[in-house]
């Protein structure tokens, strides 16, 4: 059983990670680049869900409030000990 946020998240998200995982691996990328490769988001989820549970982190925030995001060391260790 998963005992951390991330691994709650990991585990009911897992298929949107990997498929961010496997689009960008350790590559920043904004919601827009999400979209070009026909990755969408979780039902009911935005990309602050994963941040807060250190799935992503924000990279930058341009002046428009356009957020660059990548995925998080924590997960790509566990991405990748899992593949």
């Amino acid at each position: 059983m998963s005992r951390t946020l991330l691994g709650r998240v990991v585990r009911f998200h897992g298929d949107f990670l990997a498929g961010v995982a496997e689009a960008f691996g350790d590559r920043p990328w904004t919601a827009a680049d999400l979209r070009r490769h026909g990755i969408s988001l979780p039902a009911g989820r935005g990309l602050q869900y994963f941040h807060n549970s250190d799935a992503i982190e924000r990279v930058s925030k341009d002046n428009r409030h356009v957020c660059t995001w990548k995925l998080s060391e924590k997960y790509l260790q566990r991405w990748k000990g899992a593949a």
